[in-house]
């Protein structure tokens, strides 16, 4: 769905065609959140006064977050008032209006969540207000970063004319997918082995040094510490003597 035609499908159903948009400049943003793959993660979007202005009225607003669907999925959050699926939540301060969020597949990798909102009255906002969340399931795959970007469409007044879209800015977000832990992988070599107890064991006498993420991956009993106790359960882990670490149950 074009932008133009998504922002009058919505103002249509609240019945504000010819409303003013942003009555200021305003300045519409993509979080940046932390992930793990393979879970979901939740992306807002925000909008604020430009750099200057006190405050904005926002009436309607169509925007597009584009994001690398090699890496992120949107998830289904519900319908629409068609009974279409929605993929965004409309922010507690904007409870007031309509939302529609759809997808576009760009064939290109780079596929966008359309949202349209607008409602009765403007609302005024001060500072930093959520318009709406956007959640994405994180490939299992995943590592790295990834942007969440957001453009801002124009916007059609009652006589079919376009916005200014000078007054309006948009800041891209970053989805950083933390790597899962392997907890008793001390080498990093994928598997939990007797080396790796080894090392623990070492670790733990202060024979050797390890590094931040070797500690949290080897703190396998969860005390913050790493003590002959973890090189103990890691033994036993190489050997399937157990099933999984205390650190895992907590």
């Amino acid at each position: 769905m074009k932008f133009r035609s998504l922002l009058c499908s919505v103002l249509a159903s609240t019945m504000v065609i010819g409303s003013c948009v942003c009555a200021n400049a305003a300045t519409f943003t993509a979080g940046s959140e932390n992930a793990t793959a393979g879970n979901v993660v939740s992306v807002p979007i925000t909008v604020a006064p430009s750099a200057g202005e006190t405050s904005t009225d926002v009436n309607a607003y169509a925007i597009a977050i584009s994001y690398d669907s090699s890496v992120l999925t949107p998830v289904v959050k519900g319908t629409d008032e068609v009974g279409d699926n929605t993929y965004a939540t409309v922010g507690d301060s904007f409870n007031s209006g309509v939302l529609t969020a759809d997808l576009k597949d760009n064939e290109t990798g780079n596929d966008e969540v359309l949202i349209g909102w607008a409602a009765a009255s403007p609302v005024n906002v001060t500072e930093a207000s959520t318009l709406a969340t956007v959640d994405f399931t994180v490939n299992a795959n995943a590592t790295g970063s990834t942007d969440v970007k957001v453009a801002v469409a124009q916007v059609a007044n009652s006589d079919s004319a376009l916005a200014d879209k000078s007054t309006i800015e948009a800041a891209s977000g970053t989805v950083t997918v933390d790597t899962a832990i392997l907890y008793g992988d001390a080498d990093g070599n994928g598997k939990i082995e007797s080396e790796d107890a080894s090392l623990v064991a070492k670790a733990a006498l202060e024979l050797i040094t390890f590094t931040d993420s070797q500690i949290k991956a080897c703190d396998v009993d969860g005390n913050g510490k790493i003590e002959s106790e973890d090189a103990s359960l890691i033994a036993k882990k190489a050997l399937d003597l157990i099933s999984s670490f205390p650190v895992e149950n907590k």
